[in-house]
Protein backbone atom coordinates (compact mmCIF):
# COMPACT_ATOMS: atom_id res chain seq x y z
CA UNK A 1 0.00 0.00 0.00
CA UNK A 2 1.10 3.29 -0.74
CA UNK A 3 0.53 6.10 1.02
CA UNK A 4 -1.61 9.17 0.10
CA UNK A 5 0.22 11.96 -2.05
CA UNK A 6 -0.33 15.88 -1.29
CA UNK A 7 -1.96 16.80 -4.59
CA UNK A 8 0.48 18.50 -7.16
CA UNK A 9 0.40 22.21 -6.77
CA UNK A 10 0.21 23.96 -10.00
CA UNK A 11 0.62 27.59 -9.07
CA UNK A 12 2.86 29.63 -10.69
CA UNK A 13 4.10 32.61 -8.82
CA UNK A 14 5.31 35.72 -11.10
CA UNK A 15 7.16 38.88 -9.91
CA UNK A 16 4.53 41.37 -9.73
CA UNK A 17 6.69 44.02 -11.78
CA UNK A 18 7.27 41.74 -14.55
CA UNK A 19 3.25 40.75 -14.48
CA UNK A 20 2.37 44.28 -14.61
CA UNK A 21 4.81 45.33 -17.63
CA UNK A 22 3.62 42.04 -19.44
CA UNK A 23 0.24 42.60 -19.05
CA UNK A 24 0.63 46.49 -19.99
CA UNK A 25 2.39 45.15 -23.31
CA UNK A 26 -0.35 43.06 -24.33
CA UNK A 27 -2.98 45.46 -23.72
CA UNK A 28 -0.49 48.62 -25.91
CA UNK A 29 -0.46 45.37 -28.35
CA UNK A 30 -4.14 45.02 -28.87
CA UNK A 31 -4.64 49.17 -29.38
CA UNK A 32 -4.65 50.47 -26.02
CA UNK A 33 -3.22 53.51 -25.32
CA UNK A 34 -0.54 53.62 -22.82
CA UNK A 35 -1.79 55.31 -19.93
CA UNK A 36 -5.35 53.64 -19.86
CA UNK A 37 -3.20 49.69 -20.43
CA UNK A 38 -1.31 50.86 -17.32
CA UNK A 39 -4.02 51.26 -15.54
CA UNK A 40 -5.87 47.92 -17.36
CA UNK A 41 -2.88 46.20 -15.84
CA UNK A 42 -2.86 48.27 -12.51
CA UNK A 43 -6.74 46.66 -12.46
CA UNK A 44 -6.50 43.36 -12.93
CA UNK A 45 -2.96 42.75 -10.88
CA UNK A 46 -5.48 43.93 -7.73
CA UNK A 47 -7.46 40.90 -8.16
CA UNK A 48 -4.88 38.56 -7.39
CA UNK A 49 -2.48 40.71 -5.39
CA UNK A 50 -5.55 40.66 -2.98
CA UNK A 51 -6.90 36.98 -3.24
CA UNK A 52 -9.59 37.85 -5.36
CA UNK A 53 -8.51 35.47 -8.21
CA UNK A 54 -11.48 35.11 -10.08
CA UNK A 55 -11.31 38.61 -11.01
CA UNK A 56 -7.60 38.42 -11.99
CA UNK A 57 -5.16 37.57 -14.33
CA UNK A 58 -7.36 34.46 -14.94
CA UNK A 59 -9.87 36.80 -16.87
CA UNK A 60 -7.06 37.82 -19.44
CA UNK A 61 -7.70 35.19 -21.75
CA UNK A 62 -11.01 33.58 -20.66
CA UNK A 63 -13.04 37.44 -21.19
CA UNK A 64 -10.77 40.48 -21.83
CA UNK A 65 -8.14 39.46 -25.09
CA UNK A 66 -11.12 38.27 -26.57
CA UNK A 67 -13.56 40.96 -26.13
CA UNK A 68 -10.73 42.99 -27.78
CA UNK A 69 -10.05 40.65 -30.29
CA UNK A 70 -13.58 40.12 -31.28
CA UNK A 71 -14.61 44.02 -31.88
CA UNK A 72 -16.66 43.84 -28.82
CA UNK A 73 -14.70 45.91 -26.77
CA UNK A 74 -12.92 49.22 -28.71
CA UNK A 75 -9.67 49.38 -27.83
CA UNK A 76 -9.64 53.26 -28.57
CA UNK A 77 -13.49 54.14 -26.87
CA UNK A 78 -13.07 57.37 -25.78
CA UNK A 79 -16.40 57.32 -23.16
CA UNK A 80 -18.02 60.58 -23.63
CA UNK A 81 -20.10 61.86 -20.71
CA UNK A 82 -23.87 62.00 -22.03
CA UNK A 83 -25.26 63.99 -18.83
CA UNK A 84 -23.84 66.31 -16.52
CA UNK A 85 -25.71 67.59 -13.82
CA UNK A 86 -22.53 68.94 -11.80
CA UNK A 87 -22.52 66.32 -9.15
CA UNK A 88 -23.73 63.90 -11.40
CA UNK A 89 -22.94 62.39 -14.58
CA UNK A 90 -23.58 59.60 -16.98
CA UNK A 91 -20.74 58.59 -19.08
CA UNK A 92 -21.32 56.26 -22.25
CA UNK A 93 -18.12 54.31 -22.46
CA UNK A 94 -18.71 53.48 -26.43
CA UNK A 95 -17.43 49.74 -25.28
CA UNK A 96 -14.00 50.98 -23.84
CA UNK A 97 -12.43 47.95 -21.65
CA UNK A 98 -14.02 48.17 -18.29
CA UNK A 99 -10.86 47.82 -16.01
CA UNK A 100 -9.83 51.36 -17.60
CA UNK A 101 -13.16 53.16 -17.88
CA UNK A 102 -14.54 52.13 -14.23
CA UNK A 103 -11.16 53.94 -12.80
CA UNK A 104 -11.47 56.76 -14.97
CA UNK A 105 -15.25 57.23 -14.00
CA UNK A 106 -14.13 56.78 -9.84
CA UNK A 107 -11.14 59.62 -10.61
CA UNK A 108 -14.50 62.15 -12.21
CA UNK A 109 -16.41 61.20 -9.20
CA UNK A 110 -13.61 62.01 -7.02
CA UNK A 111 -13.24 65.42 -9.57
CA UNK A 112 -16.99 66.00 -8.82
CA UNK A 113 -17.26 65.65 -4.84
CA UNK A 114 -14.17 68.15 -4.72
CA UNK A 115 -16.42 70.35 -6.44
CA UNK A 116 -19.72 69.55 -5.50
CA UNK A 117 -19.47 67.48 -2.14
CA UNK A 118 -20.58 64.45 -3.60
CA UNK A 119 -19.95 62.84 -6.97
CA UNK A 120 -21.75 59.97 -8.68
CA UNK A 121 -20.78 58.74 -12.05
CA UNK A 122 -23.00 55.93 -13.88
CA UNK A 123 -21.46 54.35 -16.91
CA UNK A 124 -22.85 52.23 -19.18
CA UNK A 125 -21.57 50.34 -22.23
CA UNK A 126 -18.69 49.39 -20.88
CA UNK A 127 -17.27 45.60 -20.39
CA UNK A 128 -16.32 43.50 -17.63
CA UNK A 129 -14.42 45.92 -14.77
CA UNK A 130 -12.86 43.37 -12.77
CA UNK A 131 -12.53 43.90 -8.84
CA UNK A 132 -14.88 46.15 -7.82
CA UNK A 133 -12.79 47.10 -5.00
CA UNK A 134 -9.74 48.52 -7.22
CA UNK A 135 -12.17 50.74 -8.55
CA UNK A 136 -13.80 51.96 -4.98
CA UNK A 137 -10.38 52.23 -2.92
CA UNK A 138 -9.22 55.39 -5.49
CA UNK A 139 -12.18 57.30 -3.51
CA UNK A 140 -10.01 56.15 -0.44
CA UNK A 141 -6.83 57.09 -1.50
CA UNK A 142 -8.26 60.76 -2.24
CA UNK A 143 -9.73 60.89 1.00
CA UNK A 144 -13.27 60.00 0.12
CA UNK A 145 -15.86 57.35 0.82
CA UNK A 146 -15.86 55.27 -2.51
CA UNK A 147 -19.09 52.50 -3.67
CA UNK A 148 -19.11 50.93 -6.87
CA UNK A 149 -22.05 48.88 -7.77
CA UNK A 150 -22.67 47.01 -10.93
CA UNK A 151 -25.46 44.68 -13.52
CA UNK A 152 -24.49 42.18 -15.43
CA UNK A 153 -25.85 44.31 -18.43
CA UNK A 154 -25.96 41.80 -21.68
CA UNK A 155 -22.60 40.20 -20.82
CA UNK A 156 -24.09 37.28 -17.90
CA UNK A 157 -20.42 36.73 -16.36
CA UNK A 158 -22.00 35.12 -13.58
CA UNK A 159 -26.19 34.37 -13.52
CA UNK A 160 -28.28 35.29 -10.08
CA UNK A 161 -28.53 32.04 -7.84
CA UNK A 162 -30.96 29.54 -8.89
CA UNK A 163 -33.09 29.30 -5.69
CA UNK A 164 -36.82 30.09 -6.67
CA UNK A 165 -37.33 33.53 -4.70
CA UNK A 166 -38.93 36.57 -6.40
CA UNK A 167 -35.27 38.01 -5.38
CA UNK A 168 -33.07 35.41 -7.78
CA UNK A 169 -35.01 35.70 -10.75
CA UNK A 170 -32.82 36.63 -14.12
CA UNK A 171 -33.17 40.17 -15.15
CA UNK A 172 -31.10 42.70 -16.51
CA UNK A 173 -31.06 44.42 -13.66
CA UNK A 174 -30.87 42.07 -11.08
CA UNK A 175 -26.97 41.17 -10.20
CA UNK A 176 -25.02 38.92 -8.33
CA UNK A 177 -21.87 41.43 -7.86
CA UNK A 178 -21.70 42.23 -4.43
CA UNK A 179 -21.17 46.45 -4.15
CA UNK A 180 -17.50 47.67 -2.90
CA UNK A 181 -16.95 50.36 -0.68
CA UNK A 182 -13.60 51.80 0.46
CA UNK A 183 -12.90 54.59 3.51
CA UNK A 184 -9.84 56.16 4.18
CA UNK A 185 -7.56 55.30 7.00
CA UNK A 186 -7.97 57.09 10.33
CA UNK A 187 -4.48 55.97 10.85
CA UNK A 188 -2.80 58.60 8.90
Amino acid sequence: MTAPTAPHDTRVLVDHAELHAALTGLFTEHGIPAARARLAADALCHGDLTGLDSHGVFNLTRLYLPLLESGRCDPAAEPETVTDLGACAVVDARRALGLWAASEAMDDAIARARRHGIGLVSVRGATHFGCAGFHAVRAAHAGMIGVVASNCGGQRIACPRAAPSPCSAPTRSASPHPPSTATPSCWT
